[in-house]
């Protein structure tokens, strides 16, 4: 039971990660395109919270690493715990353990991610603050009760 748990879970990985790559790729497109001056339209990408306390898997952000790339911008590798990345079942019902995660860049939601490892380009501003949240595959922030499951980087620079 254990070595098939792992074997699927190599295989959502595997799929996932090129999958995620395409899809994060349209989702700073279409973010990029956002007029952010426009509060309504920019805040209209929250789309609240899902309580899964009730749930029999509780996934866990474990981790966030941040690393300057040599080339231009920033890798970003998050780890987790009982959570896996589905992205093949974006915009369909909650299922427990599985879904996507947030990408927040200095308070401002940057992607989507349908993977657990991602490059954000150079940006305009320096980068202090990287937040990640998971998310339901119909893109309610999880939660128990009030906490939201996320993660925070700060730079040591700010």
């Amino acid at each position: 039971m254990f070595k098939k748990a792992k074997l699927l879970q190599l295989v959502v990985i595997c799929i996932g990660i090129p999958v995620g790559m395409l899809l994060s790729n349209r989702s700073v497109e279409m973010h990029e395109a956002l007029d952010h001056a426009n509060a309504i339209q920019h805040s209209s990408m929250d789309h609240g919270l899902f309580d899964i306390g009730g749930d029999d898997i509780i996934p866990k952000i474990t981790g966030l690493t941040v690393a300057k790339d040599k080339m231009s911008g920033y890798n970003i590798s998050i780890a987790t715990q009982d959570f896996i990345f589905s992205p093949a079942s974006v915009n369909a019902n909650h299922v427990s353990g599985q879904g996507h995660a947030h990408l927040y860049i200095n308070g401002e939601k940057f992607a989507r991610l349908y993977a657990p490892h991602f490059h954000v380009p150079d940006l305009a501003g320096p980068v202090e603050t990287i937040r990640v949240t998971l998310n339901a595959n119909s893109h309610e922030t999880l939660a128990v009760g009030d906490e939201v499951i996320e993660w925070t980087w700060q730079t040591d620079e700010s």
